[in-house]
């Protein structure tokens, strides 16, 4: 588990780094590349991260807003992160995650499931679930997770172990986090 902790906290490190790049980086061309290379380095089947761009001619008053947006952008943060044996992938890992956007953050919820497996000596991304957040305010004892990305995962298999790291604040999903 520690060395996929340790690949997901690096994941968290240099996303970070690519969002506040998509909103400063005024070389299109330089940023869409460390884009496709921080995309194959960690995801796999068509992955990408929506949060993460920047225009195709960007101009100045974006980055004035992107002045404002990095001023309090934060990490992601995990709140947990639990190991299955599934049938199909073997190890697979369901990491709990806030979102990317500064306001998501700071109200320290779950936003997004990523499932990890290892594959070829490497870890991958291989699915995204996230948390419809305009929903959940209409409905919040609304459970469901929609998948958004890469492989949809039909069944969990065996949990094999959980680590902790945070509770969310949301009450259902605090229940939740207790619970295993």
């Amino acid at each position: 588990m520690e060395e996929l902790i340790y690949f997901l906290e690096k994941y968290i490190e240099d996303e970070h780094k690519m969002f506040i790049a998509g909103l400063s980086e005024k070389n299109v061309s330089l940023f869409k590349k460390e884009y496709e290379n921080f995309k194959t380095k960690y995801y796999q089947y068509g992955i990408g991260n929506f949060n993460i761009t920047t225009p195709r001619q960007p101009y100045g008053e974006y980055f004035e807003r992107g002045k404002q947006i990095i001023a309090n952008a934060i990490p992601r943060i995990i709140f947990q992160v639990k190991k299955y044996n599934h049938p199909e992938w073997g190890v697979m890992y369901r990491c709990y995650l806030s979102g990317t956007s500064p306001s998501i953050n700071m109200e320290k919820n779950y936003e997004e499931n990523f499932f990890i497996v290892k594959k070829d000596g490497d870890y991958n991304i291989i699915s995204i679930y996230t948390t419809p957040i305009e929903i959940k305010k209409l409905h919040p004892d609304l459970r469901e997770w929609d998948h958004r990305q890469g492989i949809e995962i039909k069944e969990l298999g065996t949990l094999v172990e959980v680590k902790k790291f945070q509770p969310p604040e949301d009450p259902v999903q605090l229940e939740e986090y207790k619970a295993e």
